[in-house]
Parts: structure tokens; sequence; C-alpha cells
């Protein structure tokens, strides 16, 4: 058997790409899994591919014992948030979204790792990314 996973877009208008990741474990966990692919996200205004994506918010409820973290892909990921328990924040509150440092050979795509899932364990995010171009 494996985690069963899915990735439900509820947003994709060139400036904003808010999805939802849904996850119920197997016990076998996920590592480093592609949930967004940057390349096939095009900016409403100029038709290109963004240079990144920022967090604008998440939302999110993780299985007690788990924890969820989300990463930008490059050479060396950088990590982005780690979740557990409930909660919600937005980034705009403090001073704008939370920017991709696009460092080591970046990539920008978003990928998920569960940390000590055990069989039934789930998880529910709802993410808001904005498409960065090199002009903003």
């Amino acid at each position: 058997m494996a985690d069963t996973v899915d990735v439900q877009v509820i947003l994709n208008d060139g400036y904003h790409y808010i999805v939802r990741l849904l996850g119920e474990s197997d016990s076998t966990g996920e590592s480093g899994v592609k949930k967004i692919d940057i390349s096939a996200l095009s900016r409403q205004d100029n038709g290109e591919v963004p240079l990144a994506l920022d967090l604008c918010s998440v939302n999110w409820a993780v299985s007690t014992g788990e924890s969820v973290k989300l990463s930008w892909d490059a050479s060396a990921d950088d990590e982005i948030v780690i979740l557990a328990g409930t909660g919600e924040i937005d980034f705009r509150k403090y001073g704008g979204p939370l920017k991709d440092p696009r460092s080591a050979t970046p990539v920008g795509d978003v990928l998920l790792t569960t940390i000590g899932a055990a069989s039934t364990d789930t998880y529910n995010i709802v993410a808001d990314f904005e498409l960065r171009s090199e002009n903003t």
C-alpha cells in the first residue's frame, strides 16, 4: 500500500496559486515529493514562467505525532515551513510573503516531506503562493 495523496488547485489566476494538499499515510511517509511544478505555471501579466513562488499564507491540520515540511527545490532545498497540529499564518501581516531565497541552483518547485508519519496520519494544508517575476 502507498500513502494516499492529492493536490487540489483552488486558484490559478496568474498572480496567485492556491493549493490544497491532502495526505493519509500508510506509515511510509513522503520525502521531497514535488507538489507544485513551477515550470507548469505562467504569470498573467507576461505569460512567462514565474521566477519564484513566495508563500503568502498557509492554513493546516496535521495529525498529532506527525509534522509536514514544505521546501523550495534547489540543489540544497530551502525550507519554507514545518507544520504540526493545526494553525494558520498570513505572512503579509509581517511584511509581505515569505520569499523563496533562490539559493544554490534554485528550481523553485514546492516539495513536501512528512516527518514521523504513522499509519492513518493525515494532513490537510491550504497554501497561497504569489507568482514572482524578475521585476517584482
